[in-house]
């Protein structure tokens, strides 16, 4: 049972330049884009918006990325949301902590452009709905 809405894609990132960077990755795709610049507003977003995908990073003012995500799977209404953890803490970090909070992925910044296109295009599927461009099938 698919989908037909546009995939919804939530950045919460403090750094104007890594959410214009994402901003930029993801232009002309086919989906509902929104943005937060702190922890409290990317929980509140997720509460309004129910995103597909919350590119999430982990260093925040108000609260931690690792706050928001454990924030996010106390609620069983929002099981559909996919987070997908970013931080420059690296690799070692990312990977131990990220599952502890229950994202469902991470990356490491700097990031392969590649790959988190791959990364969220995937997660978004999970919802049954399809994250393109305009000109794909």
């Amino acid at each position: 049972m698919g989908n037909t809405s546009l995939p919804k894609i939530l950045v919460a990132d403090d750094s104007t330049s890594d959410r214009e960077l994402l901003r930029e990755l993801f232009r002309g795709y086919s989906c509902a884009w929104f943005e937060a610049t702190d922890g409290a507003d990317a929980l509140s977003q997720v509460l309004l918006e129910e995103p597909d995908v919350l590119i999430l990073d982990v260093r925040m003012p108000e609260f931690s990325g690792w706050e928001v995500c454990r924030a996010i799977r106390s609620r069983a209404g929002l099981s559909q949301v996919r987070v997908l953890m970013l931080t420059s803490m690296g690799a070692r970090v990312n990977a131990t902590t990220s599952p502890l909070f229950g994202a469902d992925g991470y990356l490491d910044k700097p990031f392969d452009i590649d790959v988190m296109r791959s990364m969220v295009a995937s997660l978004v599927e999970r919802n049954g709905r399809q994250l393109r461009l305009p000109s794909d099938p």
